[in-house]
């Protein structure tokens, strides 16, 4: 504060003054003020002095120096004549004050722009201050609230049970938060969250409250219907079908805030509207009219039926203006305002679903939950129907199952046991709980349990099926066996989802194996033992003729007695290789012939004449081995005594050969024997031959063996016997 003169000269000052021009105070009176300012500052002093001046009023004016603000106030005073001739200036740093209606401007703008209510209520509970969004939100304007209660706006039941507890504990310094339902006069039944906060005056005491609250109905709704579908799933279970529509409805009535609820099927290729279900409050209280089950025709259908034919969402928020309805039948409800939602699948309305009487209008949010429930309430049928069909499928393959008289399984992808009837638990020796999970390999005999754990294995990876003969075994030791299949099941898309086996028990069937097989090695003993017998006995007929043989004078005699003992020893040779043999039902025909053309060489002193054996791989049973034997026997005997009579170790260059061969092509053999020699006589013919030896070829080559044979006397004698053992056999049977 200082009086100066019109000239600039300072007159009086405080000492605020010379601190703020950083000079002492006693060197400032008496100076010139603008010799201490800038010069850009002095000039503006001058025109703001200049104004004042000219005026003769006071004048205002505010600069800023740096970060300080300052106000200035000038009254100008006069002398005798009128004019000015001092000046009384008032100077004041307003920096903070300035900082703090800056920031009580920005805080009231955050208050007025913030989409959360927020008011101020006094310790009588009576509206202060509301924002903007208070304001909006309710409907009623400020001058309104100021002066109103809690309880002369939403009512003093409301106040009293839902707000003033609250509002309480707020007043003894606690800040509470929660979060309710609310009916409010203009915008119906709103869920809030809810903040107070006690508000501190100047004195530190508790003045009031400052509420805060946020609709939150949208997102209360959202988390409502996941709730809905919990509990709807979850009584899926334990419902029937009609009951869980009834909840269905229930659940849509509670989230809607509706009164009135129905769910209805329709047959669009019919053009029928089936009456199905109402919700427990429709039926008990509003809707008294019978007609469950009832069909009729979407023509003979009111108002709500417009759903149907306009195939769209249709909302009456005012049912009783509407100019085309048709009214209701005696026994319903009263309808004030209604949402029908049709339910559409494949592009077809397969049912509609009705909420009705809601308290306020139906908004967007309500027709966005209406189709929500809707969905949500088709897709619980189609679940629940699928439910009882799987169950009543499950229901009849647990009854089957149980009184199979073979174990049926059932597995998960991965080998998992999830059932067992009884049988499959008997033959295991283990309870269902035991058999489940891996517990069903306690169930198999402890030697096979690693061959059937990777046999199942392998089959998962493949993806494929198993059939496998093992065995179980129980903690008595019972053994069973059995022959198992296992087959996948696979869903819509291909994805396997279990495994479905059976187990059949073969016990009977493995001990009748094992005795056949004991049977049949006792049998081959004595089978070996027979051919062993009968070859010796041959034996001994052999060595009888050859001591015949060898006292006898006549050459001729001598040749019928070594042809005897060739025949036998034909069919004895047969015995012989038979008892060596791997095998008792076939002889190796190559080694055979080997051995018995060799004693033929010997016994009729033929070195010199080669002999080709081709019957590699053949394998023939004994009683074909025999008269082919004989008729082998025969044959080249009379090669090697009729077809080379010059032969001896020098006579000639050529090479005196006799070829043997047997040849099999699936059913028919193919014996031949042939020599390079002198041939047959002119004129022979096999049928009419009367010797033993050529007899002895034909009935067993053509009546025993039921062959046909063919004889090329080119370039020596070749006779060809071609036969299949089922004609011989016939013949023979």
């Amino acid at each position: 504060i200082f009086l100066m003169a019109t000239d600039g000269t300072v007159i009086a000052a405080n000492i605020a003054l010379a601190d703020r021009l950083k000079i002492p105070n006693e060197s400032l009176i008496g100076c010139n003020l603008y010799t201490h300012l800038p010069p850009e500052l002095s000039a503006t002093r001058r025109l703001h002095l200049q104004n004042v001046i000219e005026s003769g009023k006071p004048y205002y004016f505010v600069d800023q120096r740096g970060d300080s603000i300052i106000e200035h106030h000038i009254f100008p005073i006069v002398d005798e004549t009128g004019a000015v001739n001092r000046f009384a200036i008032f100077g004041m740093d307003c920096t903070e004050r300035k900082r703090m209606d800056e920031h009580l401007r920005i805080y009231r703008n955050i208050v007025s722009s913030t989409t959360d209510c927020i008011a101020f209520l006094d310790k009588n509970f009576r509206y202060v201050i509301v924002n903007d969004a208070y304001e909006g939100f309710s409907g009623v304007s400020r001058e309104k609230f100021i002066g109103l209660t809690v309880a002369e706006y939403l009512g003093e039941e409301v106040f009293e049970m839902y707000i003033k507890p609250h509002f309480d504990r707020c007043l003894q310094g606690e800040t509470v938060s929660y979060q309710e339902w609310f009916d409010f006069p203009t915008l119906g039944r709103k869920y809030m969250d809810i903040r107070y906060c006690p508000y501190i005056d100047a004195n530190k005491h508790i003045a009031g409250v400052v509420a805060t609250s946020r609709d939150i109905t949208h997102r209360k709704k959202d988390t409502d219907l996941l709730a809905a579908r919990l509990r709807l799933s979850e009584a899926s279970a334990r419902l029937n079908f009609d009951e869980l529509l009834v909840s269905c409805l229930d659940e849509a009535e509670t989230l809607t805030d509706s009164r009135l609820g129905f769910l209805h099927l329709y047959d669009e290729t019919q053009k029928t509207i089936t009456l199905q279900t109402w919700s427990t409050a429709t039926a008990s209280t509003f809707c008294l009219t019978e007609g469950k089950g009832l069909h009729y025709n979407l023509e003979s259908a009111g108002v709500w039926a417009d759903c149907i034919r306009q195939r769209q969402i249709i909302v009456h928020n005012d049912y009783d203006a509407l100019p085309h309805k048709k009214g209701l039948p005696n026994g319903h409800a009263k309808v004030t305002r209604e949402i029908v939602v049709p339910v559409f699948r494949n592009n077809q309305i397969m049912a509609i679903l009705g909420l009705g009487n809601k308290i306020s209008e139906y908004d967007e949010k309500d027709i966005e939950l209406a189709m929500n429930l809707a969905n949500l309430i088709w897709d619980i049928i189609l679940r629940k129907q699928a439910e009882d069909a799987l169950h009543e499928s499950e229901e009849k393959f647990r009854t089957l199952a149980a009184l199979a008289p073979v174990g049926i399984y059932l597995t998960s992808p991965d080998g998992r046991c999830q059932y067992a009837n009884s049988r499959w638990c008997e033959m295991a020796g283990l309870t269902q709980e035991e058999a489940l999970g891996q517990g069903w390999i306690a169930g198999l005999h402890p030697d096979d349990r690693i061959m059937v754990y990777n046999a199942w294995q392998r089959m998962v990876e493949s993806e494929g099926h198993w059939g496998l003969e093992y065995r179980f075994q129980t903690r008595k030791g019972t053994t069973t066996w059995v022959y198992g299949l296992a087959s996948p099941q696979r869903d819509d898309t291909g994805r396997i989802i279990r495994y479905i086996g059976i187990n059949t028990d073969i016990t009977e069937r493995k001990e009748a194996e094992h005795s056949l097989r004991a049977s049949l090695a006792e049998k081959e003993v004595l089978l070996r033992e027979v051919h062993h017998r009968v070859k010796n006995n041959m034996a001994a007929i052999i060595g009888l003729f050859d001591m015949q043989r060898q006292i006898m004078h006549d050459q001729g005699s001598r040749d019928v007695m070594a042809e005897l003992s060739s025949r036998v020893r034909a069919m004895s040779l047969v015995h012989e290789k038979l008892y060596r043999s791997d095998s008792l039902a076939h002889i190796d025909f190559q080694d055979y012939l080997k051995s018995l053309i060799s004693h033929l060489r010997t016994s009729f002193g033929s070195p010199f004449i080669r002999c080709d054996i081709n019957a590699l791989g053949v394998e023939m049973p004994l009683d074909l081995a025999v008269p082919c034997g004989m008729i082998i026997s025969e044959l080249v005997t009379n090669s090697l005594k009729y077809a080379f009579p010059q032969t001896d170790s020098g006579a000639t260059d050529r090479v005196d050969c006799i070829m043997v061969g047997m040849g099999h092509d699936q059913d028919t053999y193919t014996l031949s024997v042939a020599d390079n020699g002198v041939g047959l006589p002119p004129g022979f013919d096999l049928q009419s031959a009367r010797t033993l030896g050529l007899t002895l070829v034909r009935m067993l080559g053509e009546h025993q063996l039921g062959g046909h044979y063919e004889l090329d006397q080119r370039d020596g004698t070749r006779f060809t016997l071609t036969f299949t053992p089922r004609n011989g056999r016939k013949e023979d049977e």
